[in-house]
């Protein structure tokens, strides 16, 4: 059996760009102010900026919301 193909660097991008859009629409649509949605990713993640996320902790992060 073959492995399976690894997502080109673009398609990886792509899929971050995505997270971090829904992750930062989903603040506004909560209303959360700076302060408020920085406590919430660290409560989630350990971590204060959405750009530092991988993969596995946006998807907490949309899950979260």
């Amino acid at each position: 059996m073959k492995a399976p193909a690894k997502s080109s660097p673009a398609i990886e991008r792509g899929r971050r760009n995505a997270e971090l859009a829904a992750i930062h629409v989903g603040a506004k649509r909560l209303g959360f102010d700076d302060e408020t949605y920085r406590d919430f990713l660290c409560r989630i993640t350990g971590r204060r900026s959405a750009a530092e996320l991988d993969q596995a902790e946006r998807a907490r992060v949309i899950e979260e919301m």
